[in-house]
């Protein structure tokens, strides 16, 4: 009867450690949730084009207050964008507020406010994000945006 109950532990420990999985480099992954809402995010280029053109970078024109403002995505779901340390008018540090969510398998993600836009995740780790909205209609304009911590 033991020798049964140690083969039975022998056999659920190797079932239990064949599910367990690395990375191949061994470093644990995060998901994208945890990339997103573990501190806010600020401006370091912001891009626009129409259909038959290049980006063009819009961000050194922008005034200094607006520079250093912060997105701030909170792991509730609400979304955040706030003044920085330089406010470009007195009053409060907070411009807008809403909600945000993930969409397409975590490809996109909206945030709500007055109204919903839906971005597109170009890229996401521990240090940047990169978000895009791209209108391909004659007139319109292209959105390319680009965070830091």
């Amino acid at each position: 009867m033991k020798l049964i109950k140690i083969f039975s532990i022998c056999i659920l420990a190797a079932v239990i450690f064949a599910n367990c999985t690395k990375p191949e480099n061994g470093i644990p992954t995060k998901a994208k949730k945890e990339f997103l809402t573990q501190a806010s995010w600020k401006y370091v280029k912001y891009e626009t084009k129409t259909v038959s053109s290049a980006w063009i970078d819009e961000f050194p024109g922008w005034s200094a207050c607006s520079k250093d403002d912060l997105i701030i995505f909170k792991t509730d779901g609400a979304y955040e964008h706030n003044a920085g340390p330089i406010a470009c008018s007195p009053g409060s540090q907070i411009i807008e507020t809403g909600a945000w969510a993930f969409t397409d398998n975590e490809a996109k993600f909206k945030i709500t406010t007055t109204g919903t836009r839906e971005w597109t995740i170009e890229q996401l780790s521990d240090t940047i994000l990169i978000i895009s909205i791209i209108d391909n209609t004659p007139g319109f304009i292209s959105e390319r945006s680009t965070f830091k911590h």
